[in-house]
């Protein structure tokens, strides 16, 4: 797990200080496995704590940007004004984002 410490600490002193890694409208798709979805499933499966303000600011901008207001669902295309849309809702992506964040503490 100690291994596993070092890399978390790696990883999170990239992330930008709106709580998310490359681009903010970048999320899911442009930087596919560098974008904040990625990083936080791998994050999520590396172990990282929840409680951590840096994942916690992280959770909170895929909920701001991703997951869509009326059905919960996430998807790969959004803003913070109003979430992710709705015809870019996609159930792997919901899957992967409910596992991690109920793995980070968010239940």
């Amino acid at each position: 797990m100690e291994t596993n410490s070092i890399l978390i600490e790696k990883i999170l002193s990239k992330q930008k200080p709106g709580g998310f890694w490359c681009e903010p409208e970048n999320f899911y798709v442009y930087t596919k496995y560098k974008g904040t979805v990625w990083t936080v499933i791998l994050l999520a499966e590396m172990g990282a704590s929840g409680e951590d303000s840096r994942i916690k600011a992280a959770c909170e901008f895929l909920l701001t940007w991703s997951q869509h207001r009326e059905s919960g669902g996430f998807a790969f295309h959004g803003n913070p004004g109003s979430g992710g849309e709705a015809d870019a809702i996609i159930p792997c992506l919901t899957g992967n984002m409910v596992y991690s964040l109920i793995r980070l503490g968010l239940l």
